[in-house]
């Protein structure tokens, strides 16, 4: 559910050296050529095989245990193909779960990341609080650490912050690093991250290297280098094809270059494919760099009704999108509604340059640098405070 924001480089944030930016590396993204792995198409159609098969199963010799199993391959195909519907219908299931089996470890576990992906925090620690009295501590402690890092416990991270050699080669451990590097403003090693990370791939899955090459491309895409970004999120999406984030952020990429026809096809592929209302707007972004007024206008009014629908469904997960959506709109009054909501439920660098953001457009001054004062204080140095900088220069520094 994550997109990036394109931002200007900001004093004190370490730009990209040249040989990285160049990508000089041939196999950096790895092609599909270089290293196959499983066929996107086959591999969804498992999926979607499994997804019946369990259906089918619980349907006729109803458990928990079938209940979570079905939970787990749903939420998946949401996290692959971004069918909202999907991990709806994965939460209610896990809620059956736990309902039949309070104590079982893994309902708890399951159900607390799909919480945490709707931004449901304190209901995900609880689960994991129940989880840890009977499960593996080191799993306990990533699900906690994803959580810590969504609401801004930074403290609580410090030796994950500190830039030395990850303690393990581990492919999600060392992009976990590379996402850390980047909150501190260091691209290049960031980069050096990811692309150990892929280094150390070593399985025929296709998500989880997509999904590598997509964390990347988005790490170019927050720096303002778009080309650089591109072929990252065009190898991603060569390689599975329906990955919704690919598919997206490659659309959003070729917007940005005035590559509007290619474009255009993938937003009309990716909103048929999920609904999502942040893709709706982007394809509203297009029209309206296209110079097509009229279209621009109606896919942003599209956009309006999506998001009022899937904001009254989950206030929480689509409170910051749905603000940035506004702001984008100038609609400043309800997107200070929902960026006040949103801070009040998690208080990470991102929100609070969020709530900077529409608090100065609302000529909120006060609020404006108190809250460009906390994103500083939270000792993070992303891309995106660079959209600060009119703040940095006229608010006072706290005593």
């Amino acid at each position: 559910m994550q997109t990036a924001r394109v931002a200007e480089p900001v004093a004190g944030v370490q730009k990209p050296s040249a040989p990285m930016a160049a990508m000089v590396d041939p196999r950096w993204p790895v092609s599909v050529s270089d290293y196959p792995t499983t066929s996107a198409a086959i591999y969804l159609t498992n999926l979607d095989s499994m997804i019946s098969e369990y259906g089918r199963v619980l349907g006729e010799r109803p458990s928990a245990g079938l209940s979570t199993a079905l939970a787990a391959v749903l939420y998946h195909r949401f996290k692959v193909i971004g069918r909202i519907e999907d991990a709806e219908r994965a939460i209610g299931l896990l809620d059956d779960s736990v309902r039949a089996e309070p104590v079982e470890a893994s309902h708890r576990l399951m159900r607390a990341t799909a919480y945490g992906a709707f931004h449901r925090f304190a209901e995900a620690e609880e689960d994991l609080a129940v989880a840890a009295k009977s499960t593996d501590a080191g799993e306990i402690a990533k699900s906690q650490r994803e959580i810590d890092l969504a609401l801004g416990r930074y403290d609580r991270l410090a030796a994950d912050f500190t830039p030395t050699a990850p303690p393990t080669i581990d492919f999600y451990e060392l992009a976990h690093r590379a996402d850390l590097a980047l909150m501190q403003g260091d691209l290049d090693r960031a980069n050096f991250l990811f692309r150990s990370a892929q280094i150390e791939y070593r399985d025929v899955n296709p998500v989880p290297l997509a999904w590598l090459h997509v964390q990347r491309g988005i790490a170019s895409l927050r720096f303002g280098d778009v080309a650089a970004a591109k072929p990252f999120f065009a190898m991603a999406h060569q390689r599975m094809p329906r990955y919704y984030l690919a598919t997206e952020h490659l659309a959003e990429s070729m917007t940005l270059l005035g590559e509007y026809d290619e474009a255009r096809k993938l937003y009309l592929d990716v909103i048929a494919e999920t609904g999502n209302p942040e893709f709706i707007a982007g394809l509203a972004a297009l029209e309206d760099a296209a110079g097509n007024k009229e279209a621009a206008a109606a896919r942003n009014a599209e956009a309006k009704v999506a998001y009022a629908e899937l904001h009254a469904r989950h206030p929480d997960a689509y409170a910051q999108h749905y603000a940035e959506f506004l702001l984008d709109l100038g609609d400043t009054e309800r997107a200070r509604a929902l960026a006040e909501r949103n801070i009040a439920l998690r208080q990470d660098v991102g929100s609070w340059i969020l709530l900077a953001q529409v608090a100065d457009a609302g000529k909120d001054d006060a609020r404006a640098c108190e809250a460009w004062r906390n994103a500083i204080a939270t000792g993070r140095n992303p891309p995106e405070l660079a959209e600060l900088s009119s703040l940095a220069k006229r608010c006072p520094k706290r005593a």
